[in-house]
């Protein structure tokens, strides 16, 4: 009996572990079936790898679902539970761990997922059925090609929470989009939805943290266009020199200049309007009206290689009314006293787009500034002030301004600007007027700038069109004590200064009218009454301490720095009787023409720089005198800085004041480079010539000083004779020295026959390899102009001798 009854329970036994066999291997696929032909029912595609029964739900693993009718999404979860009643219906579905994955642009998706719900079948999704609870957690969301040439999109631990019809909640722990080198940067986002009347509607937004950033040099190598190549010079047959002593500014009709091409505002103008349409657009769906979005910790970020400027955390605002979208941002805590608003108004149909900033005082610190920002110190101590309106019109094409802004108690470091930190700056703008986005004009109807106690006022409009520009300028700077000038500087701004008084007072009236069609057209006036004089100097600037010796640093010929003595009494020191008065007579042809007739600053080469800047499109010529350059040589290093200019402006006027024109050109002789190592005319006439400064002739003379704005470059051929191109272009400086009566006919005849010789050739200069790339000699590409001395190298670098960007006409 007891064997029977084992064997019974043996066999009832294994006849359980078969009947519970054959149901789990039965399972997978009558679930998988089930589960598909309920998805087929609403419009997805469902497939699971793995199913496993539960108490009361059904576990499926490897779950792929997608979306016949909207290809661009694509849900791969690794575990779904759905919880089931006894008919096997299902009651809750809860999601855990996964990947969504998106393709396509929002619009792209959009119309997919309008065109599924409205091919619904009865009882599929786009029908009102009975809606099943969902949650979800885990995700990891990739966006691919929302925009063209975008980066991916990301969000990871994403969650979501649907309880009915009209809720659904999602989070995540981190959402980071890109565009351009624009990122937004979301830290725990919860969103909640609902829909009402067939609209998804925005209950909540809220986050941790957000942060906005611009990558600024991203977009400029974006938006930049490709270079134009610069014009080719005239090869024009040299022009006669006319009887007002100065040859013709041009051996024939002007090059025409270089086609600009469009600005990238041409491009992101429109853009710009058709996003903050389309985001408005968006928004009034998803916002009720009078509703409010609120997040209460964003940050603004603008970037540029090392250097990042923030503002905030502040909040910003979305809410809307009838026409409008009105987005509103508030740096700084709740309780701040003088907050900073920034509000962008966005039309919902057509209209401008409005920015509207106002508020301040309120310190950079408050502003969310962090120090040290794009080189800002003090930023506790520094506030600001604005008040203004942007407005873009509707096809994003033009964009007028009006208002006013300004900066005090502010401190920066930046080595463009100065070598040192500045502080004390007192910055204030203000203007209005109007500008086309497509580069065809820029107006400025009241326009201010002032720092300190200066203000520079500006009005006038600019037009373009194609590759010509014309317009008209006024600028004004009003009647000012020259000292009250020098005082506005910001502390630290032009340290070799400090000591400096000035007296007299300075003002400035201008206006140009130009046309680059009609180049000879262009018309100006100035007023610039000065009589700004130094009071009182320091004892290492008085000019009387060159009339001993002094030690100064110098490039050598290996381009090593090095100290060499100069002064009176020194073996290389040249008294001015002691130099030929040809080298007077090449300086005034090739450098300075009205250097005896001006103080130091020449302003009608300032006003011909100017215009041919202007007519050119570009930095084509300076305006820098024999005493500028010589207040550099003797005071200044080579750094390019605003500060540096400042220091030279008021060393000139020192050295105009304290010395006689003669003293003034015995010293530039005596301290300019003539080439690599070579410095002063007592070498240069020695090593070029086998000669004395007394001696040299007019050739000799010429040669020198037209090699003075690129000393590296020389143009001895082979055999030790200047080239033939460069000697036409001194013979063409010898016809005027003779037009403005510096030589005879004589002189001029034994000049012309005069071969100009390396003094040995063995031993002729080495042209270095970066001097050698500035291009092949032209000295006859255009027509010598003799008005000031002012020229451009042919790579528009600064020369050896910091002439800023000049270089003899024949370069030109």
């Amino acid at each position: 009996m007891k064997v029977r009854t084992r064997i019974a329970v043996v066999v009832a036994a294994g006849a359980a572990v078969a009947i519970a066999t054959g149901c789990a291997v039965g399972f997978r696929p009558l679930v998988c079936h089930m589960v598909a032909a309920r998805a087929r029912a609403r419009g997805f595609e469902v497939s699971a790898r793995r199913a496993w029964p539960g108490v009361g739900r059904i576990w499926l693993g490897e779950v792929v679902v997608r979306i016949p009718e909207v290809p661009g999404l694509r849900l791969v979860l690794l575990e779904v539970e759905a919880q089931v009643s006894p008919t096997l219906s299902v009651r809750r579905l809860e999601g855990h761990g996964g990947r969504l994955e998106v393709r396509g642009a929002l619009d792209e998706l959009r119309d997919q997922v309008a065109h599924w719900q409205a091919s619904a079948a009865p009882g599929g999704y786009g029908a009102s059925a009975r809606y099943t609870p969902v949650t979800m957690d885990g995700i990891e969301v990739v966006w691919t090609d929302a925009y063209p040439g975008s980066a991916a999109q990301h969000a990871w631990g994403l969650s979501l929470e649907r309880t009915g019809s009209r809720q659904g909640d999602f989070r995540a722990d981190l959402v980071r989009l890109e565009h351009r080198g624009w990122q937004l940067e979301v830290v725990e986002p919860a969103l909640t939805l609902s829909t009402r009347g067939g609209h998804v509607l925005i209950e909540r937004l809220a986050a941790e943290e957000a942060t906005a950033r611009v990558d600024l040099e991203r977009r400029q190598e974006r938006d930049a266009a490709p270079a134009a190549p610069a014009p080719r010079p005239s090869t024009t047959a040299p022009a006669s020199v006319s009887s007002a002593g100065r040859a013709p500014r041009s051996p024939g009709p002007s090059p025409p200049p270089p086609p600009l091409p469009p600005p990238p505002s041409a491009r992101w103008g429109p853009r710009i309007h058709r996003a903050l349409t389309a985001m408005a657009k968006a928004g009034a769906d998803a916002i009720p009206l009078g509703g409010v979005v609120d997040l209460a910790a964003l940050r603004l970020e603008a970037r540029h290689r090392d250097q990042n400027l923030s503002v905030g955390p502040g909040r910003l605002q979305l809410g809307r009314d009838a026409k409008h979208l009105r987005l509103t941002f508030r740096p700084g805590g709740p309780d701040q006293p003088s907050p900073l608003n920034l509000t962008l108004e966005v039309p919902l149909d057509r209209g401008p787009v409005v920015a509207d900033l106002v508020g301040g005082p309120v310190t950079l610190a408050a502003l969310g500034i962090e120090e040290g920002s794009f080189g800002l110190k003090g930023v506790r101590d520094a506030d600001a002030t604005a008040q203004g309106r942007l407005a873009l019109s509707e096809d994003g094409l033009r964009l007028t301004y009006d208002g006013r802004a300004a900066l005090r108690r502010v401190a920066i470091l930046q080595p463009s600007i100065a070598p040192r930190p500045l502080s004390g700056i007192d910055l204030g703008w203000q203007g209005r007027g109007e500008v086309l986005l497509d580069g065809s004009s820029y107006r400025v109807d009241a326009g201010e700038v002032r720092l300190g106690a200066a203000r520079l006022e500006v009005s006038g409009q600019v037009k373009r069109e194609q590759e010509q520009l014309q317009g008209e300028l006024t600028v004004r700077l009003p009647l000012a004590a020259c000292q009250d000038l020098l005082s506005s500087a910001p502390q630290g701004f032009a340290p070799l200064l400090d000591g400096v008084t000035l007296a007299g007072t300075f003002s400035l009236a201008a206006s140009a009218r130009f046309d680059t069609r009609r180049v000879n057209d262009t018309r100006g006036e100035r007023r610039m009454p000065n009589d700004c004089r130094t009071a009182a100097v320091p004892p290492d600037l008085d000019p009387s301490r060159f009339a001993r010796p002094w030690e100064r640093e110098v490039l050598g010929a290996d381009r090593r720095r090095m100290t060499i003595e100069s002064g009176p009494g020194t073996p290389t020191w040249v008294s001015f009787e002691q130099i030929s008065p040809h080298m007077v007579t090449a300086l005034l042809i090739c450098e300075d023409s009205r250097f005896f007739r001006h103080r130091g600053f020449d302003q009608e080469a300032i006003a011909n720089a100017l215009r041919d800047n202007i007519n050119h499109q570009r930095f084509f010529r300076g305006a820098s005198t024999l005493s500028m350059q010589l207040a550099k040589n003797l005071y200044l290093g080579r750094e390019k800085t605003l500060a540096r200019k400042l220091e030279e402006a008021v060393l000139t006027l020192l050295l105009e004041q304290s010395l006689t024109k003669e003293q003034l050109l015995e010293l530039y002789l005596n301290v300019v480079e003539f080439g690599p190592g070579i410095y002063g005319i007592g070498p240069a006439a020695a090593h070029y010539f086998a000669s004395t400064p007394g001696r040299l002739s007019l050739g000799q003379a010429l040669y020198l000083a037209s090699i003075l704005p690129n000393p590296r470059v020389q143009h001895f051929g082979a055999d030790g004779r200047v080239t033939d191109r460069w000697l036409a272009y001194l013979h063409k400086l010898m016809h005027i020295a003779r037009k403005i009566d510096r030589v005879s006919d004589t002189d001029l005849a034994a000049a012309l026959a005069e071969p100009l010789v390396f003094q040995r050739p063995s031993t002729l200069p080495v042209l270095d390899a970066e001097a050698a790339e500035m291009g092949p000699e032209d000295p006859l590409a255009a027509g010598v102009d003799f008005d000031g001395g002012r020229f451009e190298d042919r790579d528009g670098q600064p020369s050896a001798n910091d002439r800023d960007g000049s270089a003899p006409p024949a370069a030109r």
